[in-house]
């Protein structure tokens, strides 16, 4: 058995639960600093809620971005969609085919 690895566990295993550990140190460091995406999908996004989004994101104390998507689909056939998505800044589409 190598120096130092746990008896009954693999390299692998123990490089995903390396991983997982500082997945989660990041994860924690992220939220104590307040620096965090948040992403808010919808169907629909009301006028008024991108004004907030606006203000929100204007003030300079925060370290965090909140991303409005707004989803629509489409029927192209009966096995396919198109799935268009808006974002507050950017747009884009494509086809996903369903049964």
């Amino acid at each position: 058995m190598e120096a130092g690895r746990v008896e009954g566990t693999s390299a692998a295993a123990e490089t995903r639960t390396v991983m997982d550990d500082k997945y989660a140190s990041l994860i924690q460091q992220n939220i104590k600093t307040g620096n965090f995406k948040v992403a808010i999908v919808g169907d629909s996004i009301h006028p008024d809620v991108l004004g907030m989004i606006e203000s929100i994101q204007s003030a300079p104390h925060l370290s965090f971005s909140i991303f409005l998507i707004e989803l629509s689909t489409h029927v192209l056939d009966d096995t396919q969609l198109i799935l268009c998505t808006e974002c507050y800044t950017k747009q884009a589409c494509c086809i996903i085919s369903y049964q």
